[in-house]
């Protein structure tokens, strides 16, 4: 019945938008498949928190 976020049935039920801006690029370069585990370490690092 339609999927979601959660117990998405399809791949795009779960897709998001990300928009950054003044966010240095990280060591490596940026992920060519973005995954919610890839923002962490990047927020911890502009406001300088040990991730």
């Amino acid at each position: 019945m339609g999927g979601g976020s959660h117990g998405s049935l399809l791949r795009g039920d779960s897709l998001g938008a990300l928009i950054m801006c003044g966010l240095k690029e990280p060591p490596g370069g940026y992920p060519e498949r973005w995954t919610i585990a890839d923002i962490t370490p990047l927020v911890l690092r502009h406001f300088t928190l040990p991730s």
